[in-house]
């Protein structure tokens, strides 16, 4: 009984409250609050990182009367979208119209515009959407020299590559330290874990950030390196696909870093059967295995090829096939691994009578099979300075003076393909994408195929004299085709692509 008259007591309290609030009215005054809307704002921006400024011009009206300006406050912040990236918030600008260098870091935020009515404390906000792209995205990083300083400028390409800006260095701004003697650029990366951009000068390598380019002392080459030969600076590093790279430096030392056993190259691997040290060329050929990574590599004491197997310490003679012997006896002049006849590796060497000579040997799991050997029929290859071999063509490209010339091994003759007069060629390759983007992406696929020519007008203004060109190549010997031509670097030394994975 005693609970069911609490309950009674309980019931009769509510209803007599509820009667006594449906009586209260008029005891309030209800005011209609001037209310702010904003509009002429996008629900979406896109700009490049430090190379653009947002401006944003809303309009601002009134449900009622006007507002004077002095008792309106604005505020413009930031917000990651994704967490971890910079701040939580990052306030933008303080007035009603937004002027912003864009120094967010690239990713996406939402953008939020807050106006506050001072006379009530009432905040009135309208939301955006903003990407951050970097202007050095993705595109052709190309290493020039300028008055004998290595200079890093970009061809930052959108969308499908039909637009472009071109940047002239990278570095201006950037705590990289000076470059004497350019010699080589790389791209480097492991399976999507990390990635970095690789700079070889005469005298330093640096690998820096391939998004900002920034750089730090730690990063200095030397401490990648557990030998501390005086003077042994990288002349060339070489990455296999994605996952291993390979060092030689100017004193002929060779290295190989596997990034699952170690992060560091440790001892140097250039010494033969017998524990004797050689000097080795800035070339390493490798098969199409390359989890498993066998090498091939030449000594230029000996003018030999010699192997290195999958994480041996040391190199190993190549017992010599029906096509030739690896003591050749010659000058390698050049070695480029390809896709062609299932990933043969081109060798093009030189003797003492200054003939040239194509050697061509495809690297297997177990055993390094020769497929072609042959003298190199063109009296125009004599004096050559700069050779690249055609990814699955296996045309031979050599450039002299100002002029291409494509040799056909089938019919062993060579053609001029273009001839730029006064301008020097200081660049001819093909350029070896090393992320899996290589295999899915179309723009991929038909850059690996297209031969990459920089050519220098030393009359012209050390600042702009030269072109990068860029040739799709026909089969049948036909004229090369010109795909693109980006103007006004200095003196071309090398070029590479900053690729991406997504």
């Amino acid at each position: 009984m005693k609970k069911i008259s609490i309950i009674i007591l309980g019931i009769s309290c509510l209803v007599s409250l509820i009667l006594s609030c449906s009586k209260d009215i008029g005891n309030y005054n209800y005011i209609t609050l001037n209310n702010i809307q904003i509009s002429d704002m996008a629900t979406s921006y896109e700009a490049e990182y430090l190379m653009d400024t947002l401006k944003i011009s809303p309009r601002i009206s009134f449900s009622k009367e006007e507002l004077d300006a002095k008792g309106l406050s604005y505020e413009w912040s930031a917000i990651p979208k994704a967490s971890g990236i910079g701040s939580e918030k990052k306030i933008l600008g303080l007035e009603k119209d937004l002027v912003y260098r864009v120094e967010l870091l690239p990713a996406t935020y939402d953008i939020y515009f807050k106006v506050k009515n001072m006379t009530n404390n009432t905040i009135y906000e309208q939301k955006a959407e903003i990407k951050v792209n970097t202007a050095t995205y993705e595109g052709w990083m190309v290493l020039t020299e300028q008055n004998g300083k290595g200079k890093l400028g970009m061809v930052s390409l959108k969308g499908n590559g039909s637009t472009y800006t071109l940047i002239q260095n990278v570095l201006e701004k950037t705590e990289v330290r000076e470059i004497d003697a350019p010699r080589s650029i790389q791209y480097c990366n492991s399976m999507g874990a990390w990635e970095n951009i690789m700079i070889i000068g005469a005298q330093s390598a640096h690998r820096v950030n391939p998004a900002f380019f920034t750089w730090s002392p730690d990063q200095d080459f030397k401490y990648e390196m557990l030998d501390n030969t005086p003077d042994n600076n990288p002349a060339k590093i070489v990455t296999v696909d994605f996952f291993s790279e390979f060092l030689i430096t100017n004193k002929g030392n060779l290295y190989f870093k596997d990034p699952i056993d170690e992060d560091i190259f440790t001892a140097p691997k250039n010494r033969d059967d017998q524990g004797k040290a050689f000097r080795a060329a800035p070339f390493v050929a490798y098969g199409s295995n390359t989890y498993s990574v066998n090498a091939v590599v030449f000594d230029t004491d000996a003018k030999r090829f010699l192997k290195l197997g999958n994480k041996a310490t040391r190199c190993s003679t190549i017992p010599d096939g029906s096509l030739f012997s690896y003591t050749t006896n010659k000058e390698l002049l050049h070695l480029s691994n390809s896709a062609f006849n299932n990933a043969d590796n081109f060798a093009i060497m030189r003797d003492n009578d200054n003939q040239h000579y194509l050697y061509r040997f495809n690297i297997g799991n177990s055993n390094i099979s020769q497929t072609y050997y042959d003298k190199i029929y063109s009296s125009e290859i004599q004096g050559a300075t700069h050779f690249a071999v055609h990814p699955t063509l296996g045309y031979i490209f050599f450039a002299k003076g100002g002029a291409i010339y494509e040799y056909d091994m089938n019919l062993r003759m060579a053609k001029k393909m273009a001839d730029y007069g006064n301008k020097k060629v200081t660049l001819l390759k093909f350029n070896t994408f090393t992320s899996t983007g290589k295999y899915y992406k179309p723009a991929y696929k038909e850059l690996d195929q297209q031969l990459i020519v920089g050519i220098n007008a030393p009359s012209q203004s050390q600042e702009a004299s030269a072109s990068l060109l860029l040739y799709e190549v026909p089969t049948i010997n036909r004229d090369l085709i010109l795909k693109n031509q980006y103007d006004g670097f200095p003196k071309i030394i090398d070029v590479t692509y900053r690729e991406r994975w997504n």
